[in-house]
């Protein structure tokens, strides 16, 4: 997930799984989704989607290689 870009496919099988984690079953539950991923300050619990945590997770990588260049990876990866 570090150095890749994963498929919407995947990124919702992912959220699949976390909601039947949360909710405990698929059928039942007292929350919208939507709530459950908003910031706790608008209420919900702050959880992240699969696809959002991928674009923030590449994004940090993007930016440590435009401003780490002493990171080992990083000069690896230049001179490649």
């Amino acid at each position: 997930m570090h150095n890749l870009w994963l498929p919407i496919g995947v990124c919702d099988d992912i959220d699949r799984i976390t909601k039947t984690f949360v909710w405990g079953c698929l059928y039942n539950h007292w929350v919208n989704w939507n709530i459950i991923t908003q910031h706790r300050n608008r209420g919900g619990l702050g959880m992240s989607t699969m696809k959002e945590m991928n674009v923030s997770i590449l994004g940090k990588q993007v930016w440590s290689f435009l401003h780490d260049p002493k990171k080992l990876w990083v000069e690896l990866l230049a001179n490649k």
